[in-house]
């Protein structure tokens, strides 16, 4: 596959904009897109027969989480508005009717860091999001991730602060940004580290499974943790021996999984691989992103593989059926493995779709996103459920 998956599309959350006519409403599969579903959906059943029994009510619970993206540190410097912090509320308020009991947030290196432009600004825009969690009663997430530097995430203020680095100047950044935010903001779990494939693309450096481990080690060593869990991972579509390395030779307390693609292997080999060896080293274990990643098996490693027309495909309401399974099969899932924490992506699908139309084939990936987040705004602020974020809240109930 490709070897860079970004993750992160910038979602401009208004406080209110206007509601579409109608509701989407789950619509039959249009015939360009029913190979693909009908793809994803046989690998979901592959995977729903591997799932043993959860634990029992009661049993030691799994956090369920939902991905703070109004609070995406690859927003950049519109963090520091007014409006951003509205929509940190706006958004709070319908994740908690949802019942999750834990938010994860991108912190992403180097925003934080003591060199950055405004760090003082983002760390106290941070402190105010963190404190809003806290008062809430939920988990805190944080990751340290690079920035995304891409230009179809937009202008990047982390691009020309990359460009300086070297390994040395990095870990000394990374490690004093990791010590702020254990010191400031004192998260439940702080991820150091995950998808090496994806950082190096961002930063330039080397993040072959050798160096990947000597950086987790360079943060971890003598830091002072207090009470929050450090967790470090990748992607579930990275070579099984990044798992290995992590689980055998880094003091984590946790191994991070990132579930997307469920191509190949992915969902149905390297996820119980990856989990087997979190166990084997007594390895805490999360799924700090998830999300059904709507491409085609012959499209992964192709050169007309595209990021953005990958994403604009999921805001169609025709995937509802497909991500309330994947949902409910990977919180099944981390509840019978004993994770401790599950985090969903994209937020706004828990709360609504919009509709297909043909029309929409011609329509950029970009301006399909914005049409996705704008539909879905009106449903947050009212509190009301799609399938998927239906399916969550299942997930969250029978849980306690």
């Amino acid at each position: 596959m490709h070897r860079t998956i970004p993750l992160i599309v910038l979602l401009l959350l208004a406080t209110r904009v206007a509601a579409a006519d109608q509701p989407a409403e789950t619509a039959p599969v249009p015939a360009n897109y029913q190979k693909l579903y009908d793809e994803l959906g046989a690998k979901l059943t592959l995977f729903e027969k591997q799932i043993p029994p959860t634990a029992t009510k009661g049993a030691a619970a799994t956090a369920f989480s939902i991905e703070l993206t109004a609070a995406n540190a690859n927003r950049g410097e519109i963090l520091l508005t007014p409006r951003a912090r509205q929509g940190i509320t706006v958004n709070l308020d319908a994740f908690q009717a949802l019942g999750v009991t834990g938010i994860t947030i991108a912190t992403s290196f180097p925003v934080l860091a003591p060199e950055f432009p405004r760090a003082v600004e983002y760390l106290a825009f941070y402190k105010s999001v963190a404190a809003e969690v806290r008062r809430r009663g939920l988990k805190l997430h944080l990751k340290t991730g690079a920035a995304f530097v891409d230009p179809v995430f937009g202008h990047s203020p982390a691009a020309a602060f990359f460009k300086k680095l070297t390994p040395e100047t990095y870990l000394a950044a990374k490690r004093a940004m990791v010590e702020t935010i254990l010191r400031e903001l004192k998260p439940d779990y702080l991820t150091i580290d995950n998808e090496p494939d994806t950082t190096q693309k961002n930063t330039g450096l080397d993040y072959s499974p050798a160096n990947y481990i000597r950086y987790v080690n360079a943060v971890t060593k003598g830091l002072d943790r207090g009470k929050t869990k450090i967790a470090a991972g990748a992607g579930t579509w990275s070579p099984l021996v990044y798992f290995e390395h992590l689980a055998k030779e880094t003091d984590v307390d946790c191994i991070d999984l990132h579930i997307y693609p469920i191509s190949r292997n992915f969902l149905t080999g390297r996820l119980a691989e990856a989990s087997a060896l979190a166990k084997q080293y007594h390895k805490g274990l999360i799924i700090g992103e998830s999300w059904l990643y709507k491409v085609r098996e012959s499209e992964l490693g192709s050169v007309d593989f595209s990021y953005p027309t990958i994403y604009g495909r999921d805001i169609f309401s025709f995937w509802a059926p497909l991500d309330a399974r994947f949902g409910g099969d990977i919180g099944r899932w981390g509840q019978a493995q004993g994770a401790e924490f599950v985090s969903f992506f994209w937020a706004q699908y828990l709360f609504d779709y919009v509709n297909y139309e043909p029309a929409l084939d011609a329509k950029k990936p970009a301006e399909l996103q914005e049409l996705g987040t704008r539909n879905a705004v009106p449903h947050i602020l009212t509190k009301e459920f799609s399938p998927s974020g239906m399916a969550v809240q299942h997930l969250t109930a029978a849980g306690r």
